[in-house]
């Protein structure tokens, strides 16, 4: 069964803010903002959503960048 845009658009917000918040990735190779921007032509509501939760993860990530241990 195919996947229609909306959800894959969500699987890679999804799956980029996990890599982001596990360390696995920086935010520059996640490219969460790419799909986060075409899931905005499809649903806002979502958008609004997965953008909240993008910029709680930043946070997290800046403040764990900064971080000197």
């Amino acid at each position: 069964m195919a996947k229609s845009c909306e959800e894959i658009y969500v699987s890679r917000v999804e799956a980029g803010i996990r890599s982001i918040r596990m360390g696995s990735k920086t935010p520059n190779e996640a490219q969460v903002p790419v799909w986060l921007n075409k899931l905005r032509l499809v649903n806002d509501g979502l958008y609004d959503d997965y953008m909240q939760k993008y910029k709680n993860i930043m946070k997290d990530y800046e403040k764990r960048k900064n971080k000197v241990w």
